[in-house]
């Protein structure tokens, strides 16, 4: 296709020169038709036939549009698409996609010229779509608008979540919550609805990476999530699973792990803690003794060196670490078969 001459359409149809263009080409499906949708592999290919759109802006809300192939002009309120059942549906469809990615389409002038083959298989419906998205967003920067808008959305998502799980629809509730997080992956907010609604679904494997993201953006729910998972699925290793590498958090699920008898799974978090953070006499204290508990004096006793080598005057530990020892000691002292 020659584009001067479909620019000297547009011209010729609305009286003045178009701003923006975009081409986008048809394509063929190699390999997978219709399994892209389908979670299926797909081989497609761009062809030598292609879509041009070209616009201009208005000064009101209306989008004027001309199609070469069919030598049509039809139009309708930007901020009103409605469908028409015609192949104006194809353009509105897209200002309506964008109208729901929070981007105000004003009011255009298009003009659309086509050699893809029209339902040959061949998406000429798709390149349609993309070359006015392309146009729209040269005109408007709709992707900018797009990511200004994401947080405000997610937290309408957020609120309709809410009274989806009042109204007990729990899995309409996890959908709108899910959208959120789309939206807004940092939302603190949309990440610990989307956890508590896994749990009370029963679904606690699937809370661990949405509950390991939570509590990056919001250590200070860690403790209350983390216990809601433990209720929810007793299972340590899941719970361990859960943690991100930061020093509080660490140090909560270990102290919660012992607190529920998971001795050495909980020292090992309280010492992880000590690795990842400042070297805290209570922390250490807590993770050697849950290491003696769990019958492996070596462990307990390596935890409160390394926490002496950075902390050499604290009294306790070296209190708590010479006990150590003189047991280890007296233990290894004692014959195997016996006291004589």
């Amino acid at each position: 296709m020659q584009v001067e001459a479909i620019a000297e359409g547009f011209r010729r149809r609305f009286g003045r020169p178009a701003e923006v263009g975009a081409r986008a080409p048809g394509r063929v499906n190699l390999i997978g038709e219709h399994t892209d949708y389908n979670d299926g592999l797909v081989l497609p290919c761009a062809i030598d036939r292609a879509t041009v759109v070209l616009a201009a802006r208005r000064d009101d809300a209306r989008i004027r549009v001309y199609s070469r192939e069919r030598d049509a002009l039809a139009d309708f309120a930007a901020g009103a698409p409605q469908r028409r059942g015609d192949w104006l549906d194809y353009v509105q469809a897209v200002v309506f996609a964008l109208a729901e990615r929070g981007v105000t389409v004003p009011g255009f002038d298009l003009a659309v010229a086509s050699d893809v083959p029209l339902e040959s298989g061949l998406s000429s419906s798709a390149a349609l779509g993309v070359a006015l998205a392309t146009a729209l967003d040269r005109a408007l920067q709709t992707r900018a608008q797009a990511v200004r808008a994401a947080p405000r959305r997610a937290r309408h998502w957020v609120s309709l979540a809410r009274t989806r799980a009042l109204a007990g629809d729990r899995l309409g509730a996890l959908d709108a919550v899910a959208r959120a997080v789309q939206l807004d992956p940092h939302s603190p907010v949309a990440r610990v609805l989307e956890v508590r609604l896994l749990l009370a679904l029963g679904r606690p494997e699937e809370a661990v990476t949405p509950l390991r993201d939570a509590i990056h953006s919001h250590p200070a729910a860690a403790s209350q999530m983390l216990e809601a998972l433990f209720r929810a699925s007793d299972d340590a290793s899941l719970v361990r699973a859960a943690v991100p590498d930061l020093a509080g958090p660490r140090r909560q699920v270990g102290r919660m792990l012992v607190a529920a008898g998971h001795a050495r799974a909980g020292a090992e978090e309280l010492a992880a803690s000590l690795a990842l953070g400042s070297a805290e006499p209570r922390t250490a204290l807590e993770s050697a003794r849950a290491f003696a508990g769990a019958g492996d004096a070596n462990a307990a006793i390596s935890v409160l060196r390394e926490t002496l080598a950075r902390l050499p005057e604290d009294p306790l530990l070296a209190s708590e670490l010479a006990r150590l020892e003189a047991a280890r000691d007296a233990q290894s002292s004692v014959p195997r078969g016996g006291t004589s």
